[in-house]
């Protein structure tokens, strides 16, 4: 209707959401000067959220932090360390059900479902170490380790020494001896032994036990941290007024302003008939329990929403971007995935095949 073209309004979501935030900046508790806070400024809050958390943290926890954080190998700074490791779960700790009372941190069953016994870890890996290096002499027995062999050898033995199991699998010879459909196994072109086959199984058998634990620890201590951290970083930024997009997208899902979408047009002087999201693949679950209610209007009154987007493409994993929105958007739908599948190959073939003038 032309009579309506001056209430036409074309918004990227970064605005719309600005938009809708001031609408309800009452019912958010923010202050009367917000403003989104750049890199630095957000960099400067976080970096200061984590030195108040540290500072009050029990040294048992700040110690299997540590050993999380220097998993790979040593770092010049354990604090950029932590932060790094925060930017990606703070954003899940937001993303959870606040109604569930469950603890979405270590694993379910705590220690006791890693089959972990009373006797030392260190006594575990030294009993396996002796055990591989006999099955590697059995192996040397039929003819002399040279080359790969004598590496292999060297590193999973090496491994073994310091207990370190991500070292340990990430060997060639490890990954051969343990495929089920080698028959035999083989290694540079040599029949592993039976022997050593036999070590290295038992060996991955025990490995949960061996390091599970470690990482339940690591990981409830992370879960300490982490809503603590949320609480002083949520602080600091209502106290300076300095917000970033997801806590403006927090904030809106958190007061259900956007699933209250008549209210929330009215506050905005005009509905959303039609959406447009590209890049699609990049979208956070936070992002989209916040976008569903105004997808679900659009379509349930006439208009239309055009998901954009390519999995191979998605870069964002980083920032919390869940490619499988994406490609679980026919069942969500109530489309048949695999007529969905279809037609994307018969688009991929068409795109590949298009002539060239």
């Amino acid at each position: 209707d032309l009579d309506l073209l001056h209430r036409l309004q074309v918004q990227t979501l970064d605005a719309f959401v600005n938009r809708a935030v001031r609408a309800f900046a009452l019912e958010l508790g923010l202050p009367a000067t917000w403003q989104m806070a750049d890199d630095s400024r957000n960099a400067r809050l976080r970096a200061r959220a984590l030195e108040e958390v540290l500072g009050g943290a029990d040294p048992g926890a700040l110690l299997a932090l540590l050993r999380l954080v220097q998993m790979g190998g040593a770092r010049r700074s354990v604090h950029e360390a932590l932060l790094r490791v925060l930017a990606g779960v703070h954003a899940l700790y937001r993303e959870r059900d606040p109604a569930d009372p469950g603890s979405p941190w270590g694993f379910e069953g705590g220690k006791a479902r890693w089959g972990a016994t009373d006797e030392p870890p260190a006594e575990r890996w030294a009993r396996h170490l002796a055990r591989v290096n006999r099955a590697f002499e059995a192996q040397e027995e039929e003819r002399e380790l040279t080359g790969h062999w004598v590496n292999a050898r060297n590193r999973i033995l090496g491994a073994l020494a310091t207990g370190d199991a991500r070292e340990l699998v990430a060997q060639t010879l490890w990954t051969k001896a343990l495929d089920p459909e080698a028959d035999p196994p083989s290694y540079s072109r040599r029949p592993i032994h039976p022997e050593l086959v036999d070590a290295l199984q038992a060996l991955a058998a025990d490995i949960p036990a061996l390091e599970g634990p470690a990482w339940q620890d690591r990981m409830e201590a992370l879960g300490r941290l982490v809503p603590e951290y949320d609480r002083r970083l949520s602080a600091l930024r209502r106290a300076e007024g300095l917000f970033d997009f997801d806590d403006l997208v927090h904030a809106l899902a958190g007061a259900g302003a956007l699933g209250r979408t008549d209210e929330l047009y009215y506050r905005l002087d005009g509905r959303i008939r039609h959406l447009l999201l590209d890049e699609f693949q990049d979208t956070s679950l936070l992002q989209w329990g916040s976008l569903s209610p105004l997808i679900d209007n659009a379509l349930s009154t006439g208009g239309s929403a055009l998901l954009v987007g390519d999995a191979k493409q998605a870069i964002y994993r980083w920032r919390n971007g869940e490619v499988r929105l994406f490609t679980g958007l026919p069942r969500l739908f109530g489309k048949d995935p695999g007529e969905a599948a279809e037609a994307q190959r018969e688009a991929n073939l068409v795109r590949t095949h298009k002539p060239v003038p």
